[in-house]
């Protein structure tokens, strides 16, 4: 399924639950929807790319839906094309990234930031990572 119109499906999304976290609720268990459930797993997305992203709008008005519908066209299109629509079963552990404070020529969080974007392209970050 090629999902022509997602993006509209995914504003939709969005901004319903940018408004049930405002109404309170706070949990990436209580944010989606049945229906919303079965679109976004449809697309390579899990519920904790959701909640992050819209938890984050919620509280510091950032990043906007711009932002985050960028970061989950590049996950659907890897997801659909190189994945063909399987989840990967790899999951990337907190404790496997390198540290906070490590440098990679000179840059401090480049040794980490790159396998934590390759972690989210695949859909394999540890919920307890956010991108």
């Amino acid at each position: 399924m090629k999902h022509y119109n997602y993006l509209d499906r995914l504003n939709a999304i969005w901004s319903a639950c940018v408004n049930r976290y405002k109404e309170g609720r706070h949990s990436v268990d209580d944010i989606l929807e049945h229906g919303e459930l079965q679109f976004i797993a449809s697309i390579g997305l899990k519920p904790i790319d959701i909640f992050d992203y819209v938890e984050d709008y919620a509280v510091e008005m950032e990043p906007g839906y711009a932002t985050f519908a960028a970061i989950c066209s590049v996950r659907r299109q890897y997801f659909l094309e190189v994945q063909q629509g399987i989840p990967s079963e790899a999951i990337v552990k907190p404790e496997s990234l390198p540290a906070k404070t490590d440098a990679l020529d000179g840059v401090v969080w480049l040794s980490r930031i790159i396998p934590k974007a390759i972690g989210k392209l695949k859909g394999e970050l540890d919920p307890d990572i956010m991108y």
